[in-house]
């Protein structure tokens, strides 16, 4: 699906289908372009395809990766965009590993506020944003 110009892509990888759901119809309605996946591997996958993604939003876990672990294969893999994890855990506490620094933190459960503010503040000076909404 062509996206109009400076939209962003922004890729959502999170295992809950109603999180997925939510976040789907949050940021198409702020005028993104959403991309799904359940898994680690589906998001790869969509790299591999070749999709220009600008950022990408991560549960830290997932059933067939961490979300620190698929940060590290994206970016081995060339993707150069914003990464975003989202987590309900105390990352400070529970984390074997800090979050790399170039890596943002959404915070669960995050409200549809706290959503739009960090994929805009993810987005910032990248040149991409939602479009500007339709004139009446």
């Amino acid at each position: 699906m062509p996206t109009a110009s400076g939209q962003a892509i922004v890729l959502v990888v999170e295992d809950e289908p109603a999180l997925r759901r939510v976040a789907r119809l949050v940021l198409e309605r702020e005028g993104y372009h959403v991309l799904l996946a359940d898994r680690g591997e589906q998001a790869l996958a969509r790299l591999e395809l070749g999709q220009a993604i600008d950022l990408v939003i991560c549960d830290l876990g997932l059933p067939d990766v961490s979300g620190l672990d698929l940060y590290r294969q994206l970016r081995a893999a060339g993707y150069h965009g914003s990464f975003m994890i989202s987590s309900g855990a105390d990352l400070a506490a529970t984390a074997v590993e800090p979050l790399p620094a170039d890596a943002l933190l959404l915070p669960k459960p995050w409200s549809v506020d706290e959503l739009e503010r960090a994929v805009r503040a993810a987005l910032a000076g990248t040149g991409k944003d939602a479009p500007p909404p339709p004139t009446a």
